[in-house]
């Protein structure tokens, strides 16, 4: 999947964003541990098809979110065709719940400066906050 560069990679310090239900001294989670568990996520969402039909577990709005989120992390952007393919529906699909995510105020489009003919979809400041404090809680449930 093609993405575009925002800058570098993401220091391994994370904004102050999110961080709802730490306890004061509890280890919050760094870029790097974040990443890796959403990879976790990923390879095991995937894995899932090889033991079960695939049409039970479609859930493309989420599948976005985790990766607009990833690619925020990183320090990539993503295409409405790059986000599309990673949703695994059909495009016209994926065009739909995109169109949802916005409307939701959990993603936005953003057209490309350097190339008008493609679009970048973004993962909005509500999402963000909210997909760090779901991933931290799952961090520190399952590995902390």
């Amino acid at each position: 999947m093609k993405s575009y560069r925002l800058g570098d990679p993401a220091s391994g310090v994370l904004p102050d964003f999110g961080k709802r239900g730490f306890h004061k001294g509890e280890h919050v989670p760094e870029v790097a541990e974040l990443l890796a568990l959403l990879e976790r996520i990923t390879t095991a969402r995937t894995c899932r098809k090889d033991f079960l039909d695939d049409e039970l577990f479609s859930d493309p709005a989420w599948d976005m979110l985790i990766h607009l989120f990833h690619a925020d992390l990183s320090g990539y952007r993503l295409t409405v065709t790059n986000l599309a393919s990673a949703s695994g529906v059909p495009y016209t699909t994926a065009l739909r719940w995109m169109d949802t995510l916005i409307e939701k105020g959990l993603a936005s489009r953003t057209q490309n400066p350097l190339d008008r003919r493609s679009v970048f979809m973004e993962i909005s400041e509500t999402a963000r906050a909210s997909m760090y404090d779901y991933l931290c809680r799952v961090w520190v449930n399952y590995y902390a």
